[in-house]
């Protein structure tokens, strides 16, 4: 194929129309608007097309499985205040792209579900909703507060304040605050094991990935063995019946094992590792 036809071909494809969003899933976005009329950039809807509006960042949203979104630019005077609402579909699609935007050392609010807050920017999820703010320019002269924007915005979703269900697994003595992530595809890069809760324990990493039955999850934990046997090295670990060390140069020690229909990971152990393992597999279905 000549350049100037591949050109072609690439241009028409980034211009295929977007995925037509459901009527009431776009009138649901809208009524959730803090806005009731703007001559400014007020609603915009995307669905497939997200990455015309967050060009390199839409790939994130398109992993949870997002099913629309809406944009919407206020001016105010001097301030210009961007509201982006997406709908994941569920609530737990919601936490995943919220806990991968997120970092333990932010400040927090109690605002829906979990809400990380900076100078100029408030993000939160609640329910099926991940909720995007910002506000640029002087703070001042009735200058819109994203904070008070947030709140509209959460009592208008009103779902609660439930976090992921299976957060629980997660032993809470030793966790990091706000480190907990839910990863819908490959954990840690490995395609086979597909979703996961994971939290952070000091320098270590737990990940639970959920298989669909604990046959599945042997089978996960065999590939894991045979990966570190053919990256670097892999053997019995001593501390718990059925458990493996793996450790290449790459990924560094791992200690991996299945339990019920969930494969877990311990990524850079501590030196004794064996009560938060134990804790782990206190809180895991057999």
């Amino acid at each position: 194929m000549h350049t100037w036809t591949l050109l072609i071909a690439l241009a028409t494809l980034a211009q295929a129309p977007p995925t037509s969003i459901p009527a009431e899933v776009e009138a649901k976005l809208r009524r959730l608007l803090p806005f009731t009329e703007s001559t400014n950039d007020c609603p915009r809807f995307y669905s497939n097309d997200l990455y015309r509006y967050i060009d390199g960042g839409a790939q994130a949203f398109e992993t949870y499985d997002m099913v629309a979104m809406v944009h919407c630019r206020h001016l105010d005077g001097e301030v210009e205040t961007i509201v982006d609402i997406y709908d994941m579909g569920e609530s737990l699609n919601a936490f995943g792209v919220y806990s991968s935007e997120r970092a333990p050392d932010q400040h927090f609010l109690p605002i829906g579900a979990e809400a990380n807050v900076t100078d100029s920017t408030l993000n939160f999820f609640e329910g099926q909703y991940y909720v995007k703010l910002s506000a640029f320019g002087e703070t001042t002269g009735g200058a819109p507060n994203i904070e008070s924007l947030a709140k509209v915005i959460e009592l208008r979703i009103g779902a609660g304040k439930t976090m992921p269900a299976g957060l629980s697994l997660l032993p809470r003595e030793g966790l990091t605050p706000h480190s907990e992530k839910y990863v819908k595809r490959a954990p840690l890069g490995h395609q086979f094991l597909r979703s996961a809760y994971m939290g952070s324990y000091g320098t270590s990493q737990v990940v639970l990935a959920e298989a669909d039955n604990a046959t599945q999850a042997k089978e996960w934990g065999e590939l894991l063995a045979a990966h570190f046997r053919a990256t670097g090295k892999v053997a019995p670990w001593p501390g718990l019946p059925g458990a493996r060390r793996g450790w290449n140069d790459f990924e560094g020690e791992w200690i991996f094992l299945p339990r019920g229909r969930y494969t877990l990971i311990l990524t850079s152990p501590p030196a004794h590792p064996e009560a938060l393992l134990e804790n782990l597999l206190r809180k895991l279905p057999q």
